[in-house]
């Protein structure tokens, strides 16, 4: 087994991958597995992410935030300074949406899966060694620049 290729994320995506494993690579996972644990077969370091300089002047940037695949719909339309940090912004939704900081949170740029793109990362992950750009140091008007950014 010299190099793998990107873990699956989905678990039956990855039962599908150990299933196509010859022997030999099924006995170099298992031992890898016991001796070095999953960090032996690690992901690539996540791509940086290209910020953008803050607008000299601060606007009002008008957003929607929309809960997936609720239904009924569950969504706020908010007017926020530009100019607030990312960290502010996840205080300010725990707020409007009536949440109690009970779950983990993760700000990515764009739409899609955040688990599967670069994202900002907080003062905990940076805890827990993860590298990155700290969501307390990117405004908001750094992400939305025009009408529909993500």
């Amino acid at each position: 087994m010299t190099e793998l290729p990107p873990l699956p994320k989905d678990p039956a995506d990855l039962q599908a991958w150990v299933n196509n494993l010859d022997r030999d690579d099924l006995m170099a996972l298992a031992q890898g597995l016991t001796t070095g644990g999953l960090s032996a077969f690690s992901q690539p370091k996540k791509p940086e992410i290209d910020l953008l300089p803050p607008p000299e002047t601060p606007s009002l940037l008008t957003v929607t935030v929309e809960l997936h695949g609720s239904k009924p719909r569950i969504w706020r339309r908010l007017t926020l300074p530009g100019d607030l940090t990312l960290d502010a912004v996840h205080t300010l939704l725990q707020a409007v949406m009536g949440w109690s900081e009970s779950h983990l949170h993760r700000f990515s740029v764009g739409a899609g899966n955040a688990y599967n793109q670069p994202y900002f990362i907080t003062q905990f992950d940076e805890q827990e060694g993860e590298e990155g750009l700290r969501e307390d140091g990117v405004r908001l008007d750094q992400l939305l620049r025009t009408p529909r950014d993500q």
